[in-house]
């Protein structure tokens, strides 16, 4: 398990005359704060938990991470061995106790598990406040923290897919939001989708896969409404009526959307210039559907 170096606190030690942070976990390096250098201890295979090498970056024989606001090994040198200026001392402190302590400049949260690209800018006029709403429960959610503290180094994104209005009939704060975890490359990491409720106490659900039919185009079907969609989750949605059609009510309803909102083929080549023969094959599906008109 990685560590969160931005709120656990950490063991102090000195280490070639340096009193550094010891993280007992790997820290994923794309976190560590700007200025800051981050290394890996190494045991040996009869002594696996005794710091005996210090190298820039490895996980054989790891007993811990070492985070110092000054290199400790030379441009060009990988590894030095501890030779016993290895000495650890009482007490922890947390990243930002540390820098009080030695008059450093508190550290730039670099976690990347983060919603991204950031949805507020882009919310629909009349829909700051659901977007906000939706940001901030997503944010403060046990599952996000979770994220966190885990370093899921290979889902440092979190994308907002969308956001719809409640079915017709249920109350409207049940309205709901879809998000993904996006893995190294990129691209949604569809077992890591989740159905957030923003303005209830109801936990998120785990959708396991990203499913359109049942996720999307239901609840579209029952009278939910698009309040937000990414572009990203638009060209996903398109990926899929060329693979399957719109042959249902919910699917006809999104088709709507996107002509009546100015999602157009022009605005999602101008965004995925590589989808052009799925443009084309959702174009037609519009001109089948009654030849939608764009706005």
């Amino acid at each position: 398990m990685y560590n969160d170096i931005y709120e656990s606190s950490m063991s102090t030690a000195i280490l070639f005359g340096q009193t550094v942070l010891i993280s007992d976990g790997p820290v994923p390096r794309n976190i560590v704060p700007e200025g800051w250098y981050c290394y890996d201890l190494q045991g040996t295979e009869e002594d696996p938990w005794r710091p005996e090498t210090l190298v820039r970056e490895d996980d054989r024989y790891h007993c811990g991470a070492v985070l110092s606001p000054v290199p400790l090994l030379e441009d060009g040198i990988e590894q030095k061995p501890v030779d016993g200026e290895f000495e650890e001392l009482d007490g922890k402190l947390t990243l930002n106790e540390y820098c009080r302590r030695h008059g450093l400049a508190q550290s730039e949260d670099r976690r990347r598990f983060v919603l991204s690209p950031d949805p507020l800018p882009s919310a629909p006029p009349g829909m700051e406040q659901v977007m906000r709403d939706t940001v901030a429960a997503i944010t403060g959610s046990d599952l996000y923290r979770q994220f966190l503290r885990e370093g899921l180094e290979d889902y440092y994104r979190m994308e907002l897919m969308y956001i719809l209005s409640a079915p017709e009939g249920t109350a409207p704060e049940r309205f709901s939001a879809v998000t993904v975890c996006l893995g190294g490359d990129g691209e949604p990491e569809d077992e890591h989708s989740y159905l957030f409720r923003p303005r209830t106490d109801e936990k998120p659900i785990q959708l396991w896969g990203c499913n359109f039919d049942r996720d999307l185009f239901d609840d579209l079907a029952n009278g939910s409404d698009i309040l937000y969609m990414s572009m990203n989750c638009h060209a996903a949605v398109w990926c899929e009526l060329e693979e399957s059609g719109a042959d249902s009510a919910g699917a006809a309803r999104y088709l709507q959307y996107c002509a009546d909102n100015g999602i157009t083929p022009e605005t999602m080549l101008e965004e995925h210039p590589y989808l052009e023969d799925t443009v084309e094959a959702v174009t037609q599906l519009m001109k089948q559907d009654g030849g939608m008109t764009f706005v």
